[in-house]
């Protein structure tokens, strides 16, 4: 019994995340109401604050339950071997678009959430994560740079990884998923052969 009961909870959660996706994916995240959420995924507000303490936890939830989605089927996490970011991408653009309205959604809290605010606390950390893990493996692969530099390849770095980058190939210009996968990892490896050929910003005697 008790199984079936956290199987309920689980599908009750995810029903209510996906509804909150859909809403922010087709009217952004201004204006954005608990009682729109409650009738996208077909429950009672009462049932959306029995989750979710309030909007923000709720907002703030989105990115981990993402991850969880993408993991699920087969996405991959991989930030410490800068070698493996390219066929990662791959995959996880391709996921991306199949999951688009999950990540079109992420995509526009991103583009217009306060990044101090509550709602995005779960996010930044998870991002905060993964730019440090880069961050590290690129200091690692040219340990000449200064701070100052790593800090601008790590950011040229993960803007490729985004999955902002992903909704402006998809959303914007019409890629499919497969299609702004190979681009993202093509970007991303010709952007590394030229980190450890010393041809870079940072070279300037190339």
């Amino acid at each position: 019994m008790g199984s079936l009961r956290e199987e309920h909870k689980r599908i009750a959660r995810d029903r209510i995340l996906e509804g909150l996706a859909v809403e922010i994916a087709e009217h952004g995240l201004l204006g954005l109401s608990v009682p729109a959420v409650a009738e996208r995924a077909g429950v009672s507000q009462r049932t959306v604050y029995n989750y979710f303490e309030n909007k923000d936890v709720l907002v703030g939830s989105l990115g981990e339950w993402a991850e969880t989605q993408l993991g699920q089927r087969g996405g991959r996490i991989v930030e410490a071997d800068l070698d493996q970011i390219p066929q990662a991408l791959e995959i996880n653009f391709r996921l991306f678009s199949e999951l688009g309205v999950l990540f079109t959604a992420l995509a526009r809290i991103a583009a217009t959430a306060d990044v101090d605010s509550p709602a995005m606390a779960t996010t930044n950390r998870l991002s905060s994560r993964r730019t440090d893990a880069v961050r590290i493996a690129i200091a690692r692969v040219r340990p000449d740079l200064d701070s100052d530099a790593v800090e601008a390849v790590t950011a040229m770095f993960r803007t490729v990884m985004s999955f902002g980058t992903w909704s402006r190939l998809a959303n914007d210009f019409g890629l499919s998923g497969a299609d702004a996968g190979r681009v993202a990892a093509w970007a991303f490896s010709v952007l590394l052969d030229a980190l450890r050929d010393g041809r870079g910003p940072f070279d300037s005697d190339r």
